[in-house]
């Protein structure tokens, strides 16, 4: 696996919504939900972010020996725009804007649901997408379709929702000429890397930032 040199993305002012105010227990409280979810790992690599040094793997999944069974009584769709309050109540750290903008785009969000409610969620797309994390594009190749902002709430992350959902969405691309899914996945995000491991999943590429991005 070797370093990757992608175009930098286009640089964009620092919104009010972007800025965080913080006290010494808001920061204890921080730092004690991440050693939780990520360990002792996770503390330091957003210690060495607020520095300006962020560091990514670029996975990728072979969408071929995927199986796509649905787990239990989990139902899966993907957002309609008529859907976007529904998205926003179950993901409140996205705006309005941003949601709809995604979706005129083309980028798809795929939901898995119980009893009608959404419980995770995976985004994708065909388009070069701006990874923020480290003020990077990464580019899409034909064949490959990238997933981002996969997200499941803490009370659901035992039932295997997000693998789920990828071997579902996957073998849905394969269909129309797809061969790999890539996802971009932050050292030490223990959920995500799990995940990971049970897709087979292999890193291809890393990126880095030596700078703080917006």
């Amino acid at each position: 696996m070797t370093p990757i040199d992608l175009a930098p993305a286009a640089s964009s002012q620092l919104r009010p919504s972007d800025i965080r105010w913080w006290s010494p227990g808001r920061i204890v409280r921080r730092a004690v939900s991440i050693w939780r979810r990520d360990g002792v790992g996770g503390i330091w690599d957003r210690t060495l972010a607020e520095f300006g040094y962020r560091r990514i793997e670029l996975l990728r999944i072979e969408v071929d020996p995927l199986s796509s069974d649905v787990v239990g009584d989990i139902q899966l769709d993907v957002l309609e725009h008529a859907q976007v309050e529904e998205y926003l109540l179950f993901h409140p750290g996205h705006s309005r804007v941003d949601v709809a903008v995604r979706l005129q785009g083309g980028d798809v969000c795929h939901c898995a649901r119980r009893e009608g409610r959404i419980v995770s969620v995976a985004w994708t797309t065909m388009r070069p997408h701006v990874v923020r994390y480290v003020g990077q594009i990464i580019p899409i190749e034909a064949d490959e379709v990238y997933l981002y902002d996969a997200f499941t709430p803490p009370e659901w992350r035992s039932n295997n929702l997000m693998t789920t959902l990828i071997r579902s969405l996957a073998k849905q691309y394969q269909c129309s000429g797809k061969r790999h899914v890539i996802m971009a996945v932050r050292r030490h995000n223990r959920s995500m890397s799990r995940v990971a491991a049970k897709l087979g999943a292999r890193p291809y590429a890393v990126m880095t930032s030596a700078r703080r991005t917006a």
